[in-house]
């Protein structure tokens, strides 16, 4: 993971006057045309000097000469490192970085015993000053992603870094931001073919199935990334990995993003082996479903009704439901949701009733994509395995309900992306009780993408429940606003 950098917002203005005052010295007479010319000539900054050290060019030599002596190790971890730590260094603290990896510890200058010990002696002191208090936050999160940058002989990530990194991720009493850097870095490994040793493995496994300390987006996506770590480090789940993970899944106090990536996770691990309680995760994947929409409709209507507010309040004496995308024009000449003699609400809906709030066609692709995913935990299209393997009994159901979480996910994704080839099939909501005539040309409305995701929330509430304890993880609403979306950003 690649640290946040924080955009200025007045950067662009500070940036339009620089150029503006530029010009002007420009036109100018004599002396500033001359300085504007000076100030043309590429200027280094102090850290891109460090190159020229004649410690550093004895250090290169030693290197390539083969042999990692204590004088080599004093000029790495005394002289060339601790620049990642100046404050003057601090905005170009990233390029740094990557010089310190190219010009130090590439593993194109050496041999591979030197490389290893010139790795192993700066990756100990790296997370050694990571994980210190004290340490800039920015720093300590490039310092934990130099060691994942490390590279072995053969040019892919050093497998020495796995097991050094793992530790890192799984340890509480570190910052969230250099955990999250620390598991990123795996990722790296786990992405180029690297197998992890034991204690990497049992780390992520770890981490994936804690309870968070925090309920932050941070603390999420540290999870989520080591819940989507397991099938690949753990292509055949363990009966007690599988508990844990559908432990994971059926934890309403999680976000339903984990809880999805659990799913996930189990469905592309499960074997017959495995020994999985498939009623419960079966039914925890039905009662996820259901609060993911849930949660997305819940926090449309309580934005519809604050902008309500906003904008004096009159409109907000009718409740939710009321004020939102019912102004944009519709097909035939109506005006919003309002069609002449049919008083408030929505076309085709009674006087009085709500309408489906306002929703961005971001959330309808987003849980597109959730549901997707559920149905392929259930069963894989195409592809063997699935829970429905184990299922036992309730197999038939299993696969039918995937089916149905597949069919909703493609008609939500088909309200934001009308297929092209549309001879022959009905149009994106037909199935579910929409106005067959609706055409791609047709503009949809927020409203219309919240009435969609309705009619896919109403379907799955009429599918029949698994087992006794089917809702158990979809407690009722608490009427508070619920958490934030996704904090991963894309499927």
């Amino acid at each position: 993971m690649n640290p946040v950098i924080a955009l200025n917002p007045a950067r662009p203005r500070s940036l339009a006057l620089a150029i503006v005052l530029t010009a002007i010295a420009a036109l100018m007479p004599g002396g500033p045309i001359l300085a504007a010319a000076d100030d043309k000539k590429a200027r280094r900054e102090a850290w891109e000097s460090f190159t020229d050290d004649p410690a550093v060019k004895a250090y290169a030599e030693q290197l390539k000469a083969g042999g990692f002596d204590a004088t080599s190790r004093d000029t790495l971890l005394t002289k060339t490192l601790p620049k990642l730590e100046d404050p003057a260094n601090r905005r170009s603290v990233e390029r740094l970085r990557r010089r310190i990896r190219d010009v130090m510890l590439s593993e194109r200058a050496t041999d591979a015993p030197t490389l290893e010990a010139a790795n192993a002696a700066a990756a100990e002191w790296l997370l050694g000053r990571a994980v210190t208090a004290g340490v800039d936050p920015v720093v300590a999160v490039n310092e934990t992603l130099l060691v994942g940058d490390l590279r072995g002989p053969d040019g892919k990530p050093w497998p020495g870094g796995a097991s050094r990194l793992a530790p890192v991720a799984t340890n509480a009493a570190v910052p969230l931001a250099v955990r999250a850097a620390a598991m990123a870095s795996v990722v790296k490994h786990v992405d180029a073919g690297v197998t992890l040793p034991a204690d990497a493995v049992s780390a992520i496994q770890t981490v994936a199935c804690a309870a968070p300390a925090t309920a932050d987006s941070a603390a999420d996506w540290l999870s989520a990334r080591a819940i989507s770590l397991l099938p690949a480090v753990m292509p055949k789940a363990t009966a007690e990995t599988a508990a844990a993970v559908g432990k994971v899944l059926g934890d309403a106090a999680r976000s339903v993003d984990i809880r999805i990536r659990a799913a996930e996770a189990l469905g592309r691990t499960v074997t017959e082996d495995t020994k999985l309680d498939a009623t419960a995760a079966l039914a925890a994947i039905r009662a996820v479903a259901i609060r993911g929409l849930e949660e997305d409709l819940t926090r449309a209507t309580d934005e519809e009704f604050g902008q309500s507010l906003s904008a004096g309040g009159a409109m907000a004496m009718a409740g939710p439901g009321f004020a939102g995308a019912e102004f944009a024009p519709r097909p035939g000449g109506e005006f919003g949701g309002f069609a002449p003699g049919m008083g408030f609400g929505a076309p085709g809906v009674a006087p009085g009733m709500p309408t489906a709030p306002p929703v961005e066609p971001t959330v309808l692709e987003h849980n597109a994509w959730r549901l997707a995913t559920l149905a392929s935990a259930i069963q894989p299209a195409g592809k063997a395995g699935g829970i429905s393997v184990v299922a036992g009994t309730a197999s038939a159901d299993a696969k039918e309900f995937a089916t149905k979480l597949r069919e909703n996910a493609t008609i939500l994704h088909e309200w934001i992306h009308p297929p092209k080839d549309t001879k022959g099939k009905k149009p994106a909501g037909g199935e579910v009780g929409f106005d067959l005539g609706m055409t791609p040309e047709t503009m949809r409305t927020k409203q219309d993408l919240g009435q969609a995701l309705r009619e896919a929330l109403d379907d799955l509430r009429a599918t029949p429940p698994f087992g006794a304890a089917a809702e158990a993880g979809s407690p009722p609403d608490s009427g508070q606003a619920p958490a934030a979306a996704d904090p991963f950003t894309s499927p």
